[in-house]
């Protein structure tokens, strides 16, 4: 019968936070009509732009009732049947940054960090004790700022055509508390010609804090590049960055600060980029 085949199919089933939940609305020509058993099991759920239910994170294991009706579409003769199932929600492992580095590309998974930086909303530069990477946040209505704590699950992105680690599709990004402190650590002084003779397959390269010296290009409205001598990198701004250095744009020399991103792709040096941060010096000229 349909209530064996449901009990069979869905009772007791385990999902994890944030993975999506198929109603099964159909089997052979019986209809099927599920409700929350509580009503406050609601606040578990998400339900997507597309319909799509989705669990919220859970630190611990959770259980959800579910009664289905079962209704058959042709045969007005067969009363409605209904039973009660359990789905359980059990947490996900939040993974430490620097272990992010270690797993399998496309794979989704779950971290937990500060917000260091903000890129025009649709990124963002979490940290947390073990190291930093970058998070796609476009497509959110939530404005992200510095210092919030965010727990997100999304695609792991590293591989060949994308060398620098990063999340670089998201699911869910749960904002879990705001104003924590930021600490910025010790730039290193590097020339862009050394820093584009690091090793851009190893994905500790990314993200690391530097100072380079060079003069500003500016290519368009704002596609802005520090040039010294034959080598370039490419600056990823936020609106305040850019507004920075339109007021240093033709003002000589200069030494700016941020997180170093590696190149866009393999054999393409000269696509390196760094996340330009704000800090800056100028560089006196020598008569």
């Amino acid at each position: 019968s349909s209530i064996n085949w449901i009990k069979n199919v869905f009772h007791q089933t385990v999902y994890h936070s944030f993975e999506e939940f198929y109603q099964e609305n159909y089997y052979e020509d019986v209809y099927l009509e599920w409700e929350l058993v509580n009503e406050s099991d609601a606040q578990y759920i998400i339900i997507d732009q597309y319909g799509y239910w989705k669990f919220t994170y859970q630190p611990e294991t959770i259980t959800i009732l579910f009664q289905i009706t079962a209704t058959h579409n042709y045969n007005t003769y067969v009363p409605s049947m209904t039973t009660v199932i359990e789905i359980i929600v059990e947490p996900l492992p939040i993974l430490p940054i620097n272990e992010l580095h270690r797993q399998i590309s496309s794979e989704f998974y779950l971290i937990k960090g500060v917000v260091q930086e903000v890129i025009e909303n649709e990124w963002i530069l979490i940290r947390d004790e073990t190291g930093l990477i970058f998070v796609e946040s476009y497509g959110y209505n939530t404005t992200f700022s510095i210092g919030d704590e965010v727990l997100v699950y999304g695609s792991y992105s590293y591989d060949s055509y994308e060398p620098t680690p990063i999340i670089d599709y998201s699911s869910e990004i749960v904002v879990l508390s705001h104003g924590n402190p930021v600490s910025t650590p010790t730039p290193v002084e590097m020339s862009i010609e050394e820093v584009r003779k690091m090793n851009y397959l190893d994905p500790t390269t990314a993200y690391q804090y530097i100072t380079i010296e060079g003069e500003l290009s500016l290519s368009g409205y704002n596609y802005y590049t520090l040039v010294d001598g034959d080598y370039k990198i490419e600056l990823v701004l936020s609106s305040e960055s850019k507004d920075i250095l339109y007021d240093l744009y033709g003002m000589g020399r200069i030494k700016l600060t941020g997180y170093i991103m590696g190149p866009n792709y393999v054999n393409s040096n000269s696509d390196w980029s760094m996340i330009f941060c704000g800090t800056y010096e100028l560089i006196p000229e020598t008569v």
